[in-house]
């Protein structure tokens, strides 16, 4: 609606009528007593002369006789201590709305300024002329609409909060450039990973100090095969992560509709897609590859085959049993590429921890054992006791 000063002038007079019903009716409302004896009373300051200096009785009665009498300038310094020491209560409210309105004749513009103030008042809408066609655009500017436009107010140098998930969905798919800040953001509210994109975005976080690594965000675990790989590619120090790593082992698993106990085809091919990643990872990994070479030659043996190099690379793996040697175990335990039989990678490659590897052994050297004329091409890493 629009601001018309005169309306309010007109209606200011009938203003003051109601805030002095308002206050006869507090007065209504109040017992019998004092409030009486200040209504009815010849000498009003002398009925005030009965209350307790200070109090907000005396406040409120001392502020209503001076507006009363007309002393509005003696208003305004009762209004201050009141204030310090009471608050801003109701009556103290009551008081300075009325003095409002009886100021309205000498300062119109600050009265009805107060009353916009006090009452929540908003004069925002176009003021409407009626001897004028009103001047309203009838065009869009382009400019202001184009989804440059749209994301320049959105997003400010450290946040993206006000991005919907569609708006951040568009963000990615049209490149646009991002700071540290707003690329955390990103990657920590993204629930899909299906953007060109992202293993990019990845790669610069990773290299960021604010970086808690691989598998801080959600959507580190919903990259794909290839996502992965690309990532690698951007990021090699990822190949001694062991989330990455895990990351990458479940993305090499067949898919829930094949089981890798019952078809042999899935398990060999799939063991060999595994093989050949963690073959070339560190040490630091030697359980892991002994959890897969185990697996492939337990998956030989039961097919009555026995091949004499995977058998080398498992014995290679050095891990405390009763038939290693000492003097090499001793020896490559020292460079933290120890093997844990009991660990469980069961999550990752879907195979239980192999445990006690012995059968397997013995099996292996008994079948060599038939055709060999020495043991020692297997006397570096096992017992010549044993």
């Amino acid at each position: 609606m629009g601001e018309n000063p005169n309306a309010l002038m007109k209606t200011a007079p009938v203003i003051v009528y109601l805030s002095l019903l308002m206050s006869l009716s507090i007065f209504a409302r109040e017992p019998i007593g004092f409030a009486e004896k200040f209504a009815l009373a010849e000498d009003r300051a002398e009925a005030i002369q009965e209350l307790v200096p200070g109090t907000e009785e005396f406040y409120f009665y001392s502020a209503l006789h001076a507006q009363q009498e007309g002393r509005l300038n003696d208003v305004e310094a009762i209004l201050e201590p009141w204030k310090k020491r009471h608050g801003e209560t109701p009556k103290y409210h009551e008081i300075r709305n009325r003095q409002a309105l009886l100021e309205y004749d000498e300062n119109p513009a600050e009265s009805l300024e107060y009353l916009k103030k006090a009452l929540g008042l908003r004069f925002e809408h176009q003021r409407e002329r009626l001897d004028e066609k009103p001047d309203f655009p009838t065009s869009l500017d382009a400019d202001l609409i184009t989804f440059q436009a749209f994301l320049n107010r959105s997003i400010s140098p450290r946040s993206l909060s006000q991005l919907s998930p569609a708006g951040l969905d568009a963000l990615l798919r049209n490149d646009v450039v991002l700071n540290d800040a707003q690329r955390t953001e990103l990657l920590q509210r993204l629930q899909h990973a299906d953007y060109e994109r992202l293993p990019g975005l990845i790669a610069a976080h990773l290299r960021t100090k604010q970086s808690r690594g691989f598998g801080e965000f959600e959507v580190h675990r919903r990259l794909t095969l290839a996502q992965l790989d690309e990532l690698l590619g951007l990021h090699p120090d990822l190949i001694r992560d062991s989330q990455f790593v895990e990351a990458k082992l479940i993305r090499l698993r067949p898919n829930g509709d094949v089981s890798l106990e019952l078809n042999s085809a899935a398990k060999r091919a799939h063991l060999e897609r595994v093989w050949a990643f963690v073959r070339e990872l560190s040490p630091s990994f030697n359980s892991l590859k002994a959890s897969v070479l185990y697996r492939q030659l337990e998956l030989e043996m039961e097919e009555g085959k026995y091949p004499l190099d995977p058998f080398l690379a498992y014995l290679r793996l050095p891990r405390p049993t009763s038939y290693m040697e000492p003097k090499y175990l001793n020896q490559n335990m020292l460079t933290g590429g120890g093997v844990d039989l009991n660990a469980d990678y069961h999550p990752s490659i879907g195979y239980r921890p192999v445990g006690n590897d012995e059968v397997l052994v013995r099996r292996f050297l008994s079948h060599f054992f038939v055709e060999d004329d020495s043991i020692n091409r297997f006397s570096p890493y096992i017992r010549e006791a044993y």
